[in-house]
């Protein structure tokens, strides 16, 4: 916003209504003692904070371009007031790129911790997806595992319950056999006893 050395009336009066028009805005140099490169200090500090910082900060920057801009009118005025107004006006000139500058630096700090504080919270969301995918696939393997021992136990009792019928087989055979032969015996001599005596009602 530096201007040309020249004490015209033309240029006083352009430089007049820009300040008027400025006039609205609240002078942030107002205050005793008041340093801008501390303000913005400050908000450099609280730009690497939390979401709501950082996005506050981007507000203050905005506000102080249009404050600062108001401060930096009414000095370029006050060169024209002056004896040395070139090197009055290249002072202010400094002092806005300087500003400007720290702005800028400012801004991108804002900017740069919200993509970060965004890619953080991307990266936890996706962390727990991962997370709760990870627990359902343990739940779900820990539950095919139950089924497969289960499965696996009924498999086991009936092959038990297989062989202790194979290992009872002979036996229940021979009993099986015996009592054929008990009843076999049991007929031959009934059939025995009704030849001895025919006509006499016999019981078995």
């Amino acid at each position: 916003m530096a201007f040309p050395r020249c004490g015209c009336a033309l240029i006083w009066a352009a430089l007049s209504v820009l300040l008027a028009g400025c006039a609205g805005l609240r002078s942030v140099s107002d205050a005793p003692g008041f340093d801008p490169l501390q303000v913005l200090a400050r908000l450099e500090q609280q730009a690497g904070g939390s979401d709501a910082q950082a996005r506050a900060v981007l507000r203050s920057v905005r506000e102080a371009r249009q404050a600062y801009g108001a401060d930096l009118v009414r000095e370029q005025i006050a060169c024209y007031q002056g004896v040395l107004v070139s090197g009055c006006l290249e002072r202010v000139a400094a002092k806005e790129r300087l500003l400007d500058a720290r702005m800028n630096a400012i801004e991108v700090k804002a900017n740069q911790r919200l993509r970060d504080l965004s890619a953080i919270e991307r990266s936890q969301r996706e962390a727990q997806g991962l997370e709760e995918r990870r627990t359902q696939e343990d739940a779900t393997l820990a539950s095919e595992a139950r089924n497969r021992e289960r499965y696996a136990q009924r498999q086991r009792e009936a092959q038990e319950a297989e062989a202790e019928r194979q290992a009872q087989a002979p036996e229940l055979l021979r009993r099986e056999q015996a009592q054929r032969a008990r009843q076999l015996e049991r007929e031959r001599a009934f059939e025995q006893r009704q030849k001895e005596a025919p006509g006499v009602p016999l019981r078995r």
